[in-house]
């Protein structure tokens, strides 16, 4: 479905002006309709048959008068009901939430109805979800109470319910007032989620089910590895309750990531720097991550920068964490091994320690690398005498002088160098993933040498 594409009972599809929503096989997009008159309205599309109107601007409204605009972001659920924003003309009411069925189309809340916890609706926001009882929408309150709140209207009864999730001036769980929110997220399974400011002038992601709202996240929060929060970019939901979020963090190397929330420690799915493949076979570095959007009930979809193309779009399959070391399959470089998630870094700081006595050792000592690739890592130590750096084989030419090493402590028992001979000591880390590169005081980078040992 796209521009020119003709619809059923005539006219064409002029302009697509909005995400897609797709369950079973039938796809809704927000659409401009050439004229006379140009509009915008609904279109319903299945493979096979031509895409209809189903609802334009300008048609009857619920309460009274005609759909002014209609919302270019719509949610639909596994019923088929389509959830939508939009302003009146000719009526009272200024604008509402509306949700269609099989054609019908209702009220779900609408400015100047009172809002649960007092006020009244004055404004909605752009994106409302479908829970699969009805709906979850951002709403502006007036008069009373003023201020904003994620609502939810259960559409499954004889007319809607609206109650509250949360409003300004609330007390947010983990700590803080909520100030102001922006628009939720939902999954079928009646999962909300949503992001909102708080009144320590952090930004906070929760998730709301069955009436318990938690903290899943906040900006300044510290991650397990060190990093932390700094800018919640983006969220999405999928239908089984799993969050996913795109975060800016700091104190790190890689600054941007996606991490999935099901209630525990967020788990990286995926990392700046990461490689995605591409349609024609190539790869790209994933650069940011601005929007995401959950389809069924593990897949994440997101809008990705990638480096040294534009912006493109990658499907990523969740699989989670199937070895529950607390890293995403896509970033775990051994997704079956609990003990190893990635191939050691550079072990840094190496510094040595000469003997003091004639029965003394030399030691060597580093910085681990253990934390950062898996509790399975361990280190070994390669010695050699400068003589051997000096043939092709460079450090190949060594031997091991220690190896299954879990600390950052050696003892090498080399003795001392006679006059016009000197030793040399290199340190790296090996686990499930391979064994990492080498290190010394004043080099960081890959050189080759000899097999050591195996974890």
């Amino acid at each position: 479905m796209g521009p020119s594409d003709e619809l059923l009972g005539g006219g064409l599809i002029s302009r697509l002006n909005g995400p897609p929503e797709m369950v079973d096989g039938t796809v809704w997009i927000a659409a401009e309709v050439a004229g006379p008159p140009a509009r915008q309205g609904y279109v319903r599309a299945v493979d096979g048959s031509l895409p209809v109107l189903e609802l334009a601007e300008g048609d009857p409204a619920p309460p009274g008068g005609s759909f002014l605009t209609l919302g270019r972001v719509l949610a639909t659920d596994q019923s088929g009901r389509l959830i939508f924003t939009a302003t009146l003309a000719g009526g009272t009411p200024s604008s509402g939430v509306f949700a269609m069925t099989d054609g019908t189309t209702i009220a779900a809340a609408l400015a100047g109805d009172l809002a649960p916890g007092g006020g009244t609706f004055s404004a909605f926001g752009f994106n409302p979800a479908a829970t699969g009882s009805g709906t979850a929408f951002l709403a502006y309150t007036g008069g009373a109470v003023t201020g904003n709140g994620i609502f939810h209207a259960d559409l499954d009864g004889p007319s809607p319910i609206v109650t509250t999730v949360a409003r300004t001036g609330d007390g947010a769980p983990g700590g803080g007032t909520f100030l102001s929110f922006q628009d939720p997220e939902a999954g079928e399974d009646g999962t909300m989620a949503f992001t909102a400011l708080l009144d320590s002038n952090s930004t906070g992601l929760y998730s709301h089910h069955a009436g318990t709202t938690q903290r899943l996240l906040a900006t300044g929060e510290v991650l397990a590895d060190g990093a932390v929060v700094n800018e919640i970019v983006a969220m999405a939901l999928t239908d089984s309750g799993l969050v996913y979020a795109s975060l800016q963090v700091e104190n790190t190397a890689v600054a941007t990531r996606i991490v999935v929330l099901d209630g525990g420690p967020p788990a990286t799915v995926i990392a700046g720097g990461a490689l995605v493949p591409l349609a024609d076979g190539q790869e790209a570095t994933l650069a940011a991550v601005p929007y995401l959007s959950a389809a069924g009930t593990e897949n994440l979809i997101m809008a990705a920068e990638l480096q040294g193309w534009s912006t493109g779009a990658a499907v990523v399959q969740a699989g989670l964490d199937a070895d529950g070391d607390g890293r995403g399959d896509l970033m775990d470089c051994s997704p079956s091994d609990d003990q190893a998630w990635a191939l050691p870094a550079v072990a840094g700081d190496l510094q040595l320690l000469l003997p003091t006595d004639a029965g003394s050792t030399t030691r060597l000592t580093w910085t681990s690398v253990i934390q950062a690739a898996g509790p399975g890592t361990v280190h070994e130590v390669l010695a050699g005498t400068i003589q051997s750096l000096q043939g092709e084989g460079g450090a190949a030419g060594g031997g091991c002088a220690a190896a299954g090493l879990t600390g950052d402590l050696a003892q090498v028992a080399d003795g001392t160098p006679t006059t016009g001979q000197a030793f040399w000591y290199l340190v790296r880390g090996r686990n499930g993933c391979g064994a990492g590169d080498l290190a010394t005081a004043a080099v960081s980078r890959s050189i080759p040498a000899a097999v050591c040992s195996t974890p």
